[in-house]
């Protein structure tokens, strides 16, 4: 009986550290064959297409941050990844790329089509299940990046001064 509780708990050990995916491997795969195989990684294609193509329809996401004014990030929790996409709104009738428009934001931001923009989906595996986790950490990292840019530009500012007052 030991020996066959050593054997149990060696092959569990063994499949836990080596080629068992703590992610939806399947999953991740599906998505990111669907991403590869679009046209121009999905830029351009409406979010309704979008969602249908890779099944999204149920899929929890939060909003990530982005600087675009009629744009969101969105990103899609997985068990173990997520997947952000980039979003911008358009008037109804108006494609990416298409003629110039003039529309109110809010108005757009309820009423418009979200369409995938030019920067291309982005999947990471994180072995994460929860999405609050991710979101925290990810907000952390958005957070240490604005405070790391700081930091850069007051280093410029202050060379910049140096070489004036030269």
């Amino acid at each position: 009986m030991p020996r066959i509780l050593t054997l149990t708990l060696a092959a569990i050990a063994l499949m836990s550290s080596c080629g068992i995916p703590d992610y939806d491997k399947a999953r991740y795969e599906m998505i990111e064959r669907a991403i590869a195989q679009s046209t121009n990684m999905l830029a351009g294609l409406s979010l309704t297409e979008v969602s249908r193509l890779l099944s999204l329809g149920d899929v929890r996401w939060d909003e990530g941050y982005t600087n675009v004014p009629l744009g969101q990030e969105r990103i899609y929790h997985f068990p173990g990844f997520c997947l952000h996409l980039h979003l911008e709104v358009l008037p109804q009738g108006i494609t990416p790329g298409a003629e110039t428009f003039s529309c109110v934001e809010p108005e757009l931001r309820s009423n418009g089509v979200w369409w995938v923009s030019h920067r291309w989906p982005m999947l990471g595996i994180d072995r994460l299940n929860d999405p609050r986790t991710r979101m925290s950490n990810y907000w952390d990292n958005v957070h240490a990046g604005f405070r790391r840019r700081g930091l850069e530009l007051k280093v410029i500012k202050e060379r910049m001064r140096a070489e004036t007052n030269n």
